[in-house]
């Protein structure tokens, strides 16, 4: 399966792939039944690469800011 998309994961170059066909993606889930979880703690130089990251992935256009109740930490 990997072999046969790779054009929408990322290469050597570190670009993210583009996926060019149009989908919808329905989600049937009930918000409330979803719980938010809370952060796990990080080291102060853990917390500076993921704030480094996520700027760098909100610059590409790839995530955005959120004030949703619904929420995940980050893993690393």
């Amino acid at each position: 399966m990997l072999a046969k998309h790779k054009k929408v994961f990322s290469g050597p170059e570190k670009r993210l792939g583009k996926v060019s066909d149009k989908f919808d993606m329905d989600i049937d889930a009930d918000a409330k039944a979803i719980r938010p979880q809370q952060p796990y703690r990080t080291s102060p130089r853990k917390r500076k690469l993921i704030r480094e990251v996520v700027d760098q992935l909100e610059k590409m256009g790839v995530v955005q800011l959120s004030n949703s109740e619904i929420a995940s930490p980050v893993v690393m």
